[in-house]
């Protein structure tokens, strides 16, 4: 499905690697889903920023070990349960 994605929005051509839960077998914000990425890129989680628009997403980075920026495209309200983003 990813692949499909950036395809389809003409950006394939712009991306080195894409990864999916699949490949887990569990989904995010499970922290095993972004330390099996890092690994996949041969990088330590603290050298890695999760970008995302979903403050779940990014309470399950934070949990993982990498830092975070939030990019806030609606006005709706950051959990107050979740740390918040980095950047």
């Amino acid at each position: 499905m990813i692949k499909e994605q950036l395809t389809n929005a003409g950006i394939m051509d712009l991306f080195d690697s894409y990864y999916s839960v699949d490949a887990v077998k569990k989904y995010k914000p499970f922290k095993d889903v972004y330390q099996w990425a890092a690994k996949q890129e041969k990088l330590r989680t603290q050298d890695i920023v999760m970008v995302a628009t979903h403050d779940w997403d990014l309470f399950g980075a934070n949990k993982a070990g990498l830092s975070t920026a939030y990019i806030k495209r609606k006005e709706v309200i950051y959990h107050p349960y979740y740390v918040q983003a980095d950047f």
